[in-house]
């Protein structure tokens, strides 16, 4: 019984990471009539960032950790969308962080 709810909270856990991701998505090409392909590239390494940098390398809780990684990808994503920087700059920086992406998985 016990596996059972475990189950249900992880599906739970998966389905409302799927809701923010698609709210995201949606929100973004309903303003700005474009298509965010690095929304993927930042939510995959905002779920890595607690989980495996916080947890394994200093033992930080995943659940505690968010509220750390989450002001920091806020910073992050503002830093990568300055209005001043050039369109290829923003490029190199979401290969870049692809790049990041595919080692990590």
């Amino acid at each position: 019984m016990q596996t059972f709810f475990q189950l249900v909270v992880a599906g739970i856990f998966v389905g409302v990471s799927y809701g923010v991701l698609a709210a995201g998505l949606a929100l973004i090409f309903g303003v700005m009539k474009i298509i965010n392909f690095a929304h993927a590239a930042f939510a995959v390494l905002a779920m890595y960032f607690p989980v495996f940098w916080f947890l394994e390398w200093w033992g930080i809780d995943p659940f505690i950790s968010v509220f750390i990684a989450l002001p920091i990808f806020f910073l992050l994503g503002y830093l990568i969308q300055l209005p001043d920087g050039s369109f290829w700059d923003t490029c190199r920086i979401l290969l870049w962080m692809s790049e990041i992406e595919r080692t990590l998985s």
